[in-house]
């Protein structure tokens, strides 16, 4: 199990992205791209459970030409998340790429498991609060599925 507790620059995410189950944070966190993270707002004690996305150089220039604004180069740790899931965290004032101050900073605890069965469970959870509709319909599906062949294997045998 990996935690991590910092202070974060918040930044918003882009519109395309609006409808993707995922957070982009730096690489120097210790977690690798595309592990399942549970992220918690420790000023409000709300969390999600979301995909964990490395921002790199690629990323960095793709943001600043779409939002003309670039990240701080000030060692700060910054996240860009979507307002689904700042909502859901309870979290208000973003940052602005333009302003210097450090009291927009968020306390966020990063989390994820190291054995397999935990790292599936935060997988169904984060499917689960997925801020795509078809996702979260297609995930409780499949639970419903296995829900009732267990039952009908359970009726087989009776």
């Amino acid at each position: 199990m990996t935690i991590i507790t910092k202070k974060c620059k918040v930044f918003p995410a882009l519109h395309g992205e609006s409808d993707k189950g995922w957070i982009w944070m730096p690489k120097e966190n210790g977690f690798e791209s595309m592990d399942y993270v549970k992220l918690t707002n420790l000023a409000v004690n709300k969390n999600i459970f979301c995909i964990c996305r490395t921002i790199d150089r690629n990323f960095k220039c793709y943001y600043k030409r779409k939002t003309d604004t670039s990240f701080p180069n000030d060692g700060s740790f910054l996240i860009v998340i979507s307002d689904h899931y700042r909502r859901k965290l309870g979290i208000e004032n973003i940052h602005s790429p333009s302003e210097d101050s450090n009291e927009k900073l968020v306390e966020l605890r990063f989390a994820t498991q190291g054995c397999w069965v935990c790292r599936k469970w935060y997988c169904i959870i984060a499917l689960l609060g997925h801020p795509d509709p078809c996702v979260k319909m297609a995930i409780f599906l499949a639970i419903l599925s296995i829900i009732l062949a267990i039952l009908s294997i359970i009726v087989a045998f009776l």
